[in-house]
């Protein structure tokens, strides 16, 4: 910095804007997201990829008897309080909705699982 200047004041940031944060929600779908794209990795061994198919299946498991019964339990409750991330729980479970059927779709999708049908359980059987 120049002799004789002052550095400017940092503009305050609002810590209440929802702008600066995450869903929670999401962001844990998020991140089985990236463990599906594991089991969709062609480039790993089979049965790592039916370990990181069977981690999200049990994940979501948990996700949808935990964290979305929550939610459910707060519409029903009629809680229209706004998270952190401005959104109401009746809009959390409406992207949630959407994103889970979107992410089961992919699981179901992950190729290379009939392969190992093919090799545990022979037509000759």
């Amino acid at each position: 910095m120049p002799f004789g200047r002052r550095p400017l004041p940092m503009a305050r940031i609002r810590l209440d804007d929802p702008r600066y944060y995450f869903n929670r929600h999401q962001s844990w779908l998020a991140f089985n997201q990236r463990v599906l794209e594991e089991a969709q990795d062609e480039g790993n061994p089979l049965l790592e990829r039916v370990k990181f198919l069977a981690i999200t299946a049990s994940n979501l498991d948990e996700f949808v008897e935990v964290r979305v019964a929550g939610l459910l339990q707060q519409v029903e409750h009629r809680n229209q309080l706004a998270g952190p991330d401005g959104l109401s729980p009746a809009e959390q479970l409406q992207r949630l909705a959407r994103e889970v059927h979107s992410f089961v779709t992919n699981q179901y999708g992950v190729r290379g699982i009939s392969k190992l049908r093919r090799v545990c359980w022979p037509s000759s059987w």
